[in-house]
């Protein structure tokens, strides 16, 4: 099933290339009357494509036409084919400052819906817009599919609106969002009277926030966003049994669930050596219940909520980091090095959760050299503060170790206020304290 996913994954990503590119088209012919010119530019920028226009009316203000193209890589294996072919149609309108268009797919024209066919999935289409002016030197693009419904091996899945969205302001940097209304998967096969597998998907976005400099494209900040995420199976399903085997339980069924999740990554502060601080912020909601059906009743859910956490890693070179995947073995030691200041420091600026009424709180800095000649680790230090609330860290601890849990708090080394337990541990030069209490690891 992933594998088909990844594979229609793949075609809407195409899908958007190829629709994203004759958005670039239109945004060229606005501003560039030689239009075989612009065509040839954007042919020799992107290695497979090819481009044909076809005019249908021109006007002083007003241009309309259909744009023919077809794309041709070894990339495209995974679907089956060679090329992926099709045509847009395209009106452009001129103002005083600023140009707008609208295209839509040319329906009957084109290979995509029966590439969508052979895996069954259902016919698409596309519709879009884009804009720029020349006073604020900004452009917009935006892009739409229709819906569709996707067969599994095992189930189906409603696809809902997907949209890509593209801003630039100054040509120079752009904001990007690739967004799903919603999906929604089942199984065909019925575990218990409950069909196999239930998936439902609200509101998914990723963004992006590309910059351009010196011929580089430096990814400046990405992020997720989820509005919801409910998702349960059966747990025979998920291990592969049958209906029809004969089971102690077979209303078993496994439940994950998450909320209003927004996480976004970001390269801040740019060095002398081109290294940057990764930063990493975000929140949201995560409960699940393993299992969430027993015996045929429901089990309550393990919550993690008002999830908050702050982060950032100090300093990496993105454009290194980048080759390392190509490079030799002999050379990943120096690229390493290179990308990475030395010491390396991470920052937990934050991380924190609600539990069944109480809260768990974290913060802390950890710091590593790097010795260059065997790429091991060396003067590691650690200042790690920690607190949580009582129920939660007992059970954490489990009843195994509540008589040390009790020891490290007579000792000190482990506040405890009724509500709350805490400490502060700091390591350094192989010793750690918590609460500025040793510990001693042979005792």
């Amino acid at each position: 099933m992933l594998k088909k996913i990844g594979k229609i994954a793949l075609v809407f990503l195409i899908l958007f290339m190829i629709a994203g590119i004759a958005g670039i088209f239109i945004g060229n012919s606005m501003i560039d009357s030689k239009m075989n010119a612009v065509l040839s530019k954007i042919e020799h920028k992107v290695s497979g494509l090819k481009l044909q226009n076809a005019s249908k009316k021109s006007g002083l203000l007003s241009r309309s036409g259909i744009l023919v193209w077809e794309y041709s890589s070894d990339k495209l294996a995974p679907l089956g084919v060679k090329k992926i072919t099709g045509a847009t149609e395209y009106n452009i309108g001129v103002g005083l400052f600023s140009v707008n268009a609208d295209f839509k797919n040319m329906e009957g024209e084109g290979n995509l819906n029966d590439i969508l066919r052979s895996f069954s999935i259902t016919p698409i289409s596309y519709e879009g817009k884009a804009s720029a002016s020349l006073l604020s030197m900004s452009a917009k693009f935006l892009l739409k599919t229709s819906e569709a419904t996707a067969t599994l091996p095992d189930g189906y899945c409603s696809i809902g609106e997907n949209s890509v969205s593209v801003k630039s302001s100054g040509f120079s940097s752009a904001d990007i969002e690739i967004g799903n209304a919603a999906v929604k998967c089942q199984g065909t096969d019925t575990f218990n009277g409950k069909p196999s597998y239930v998936l439902d998907v609200e509101n998914f976005k990723i963004k992006a926030s590309p910059k351009f400099s010196d011929g580089n494209i430096i990814l400046n900040s990405a992020g997720i966003m989820l509005k919801s995420l409910n998702g349960e199976a059966s747990s025979l399903y998920l291990i592969g049994f049958s209906p029809k085997d004969q089971v102690k339980d077979p209303t078993l069924r496994e439940a994950l669930k998450a909320s209003d999740i927004d996480m976004t990554i970001s390269l801040e502060d740019k060095d002398s050596h081109n290294r940057y601080e990764l930063a990493g912020e975000g929140r949201g909601s995560i409960a699940y219940a393993f299992p969430y059906i027993r015996a045929g009743h429901e089990q309550p859910f393990y919550p993690f909520d008002n999830i908050k956490f702050e982060a950032s890693l100090e300093r990496i070179n993105p454009m290194v980091i980048s080759k390392l995947a190509k490079a030799d073995s002999k050379e990943i030691p120096a690229l390493v090095l290179s990308a990475l200041s030395n010491p390396l420091v991470f920052k937990l600026g934050r991380f924190s959760f609600d539990h069944q009424g109480e809260s768990f709180s974290s913060s802390g800095t950890f710091s590593t050299n790097v010795d260059k000649q065997t790429m091991k680790p060396v003067n590691m230090k650690a200042d790690v503060k920690l607190s949580g609330g009582r129920r939660f860290t007992q059970g954490i601890m489990g009843s195994d170790y509540q008589e040390a849990l009790d020891d490290a708090v007579m000792n000190g080394s482990v506040s405890f206020d009724g509500k709350n337990y805490s400490t502060h541990a700091v390591f350094a030069g192989n010793k750690l304290t918590m609460n500025g209490v040793a510990l001693n690891f042979n005792k």
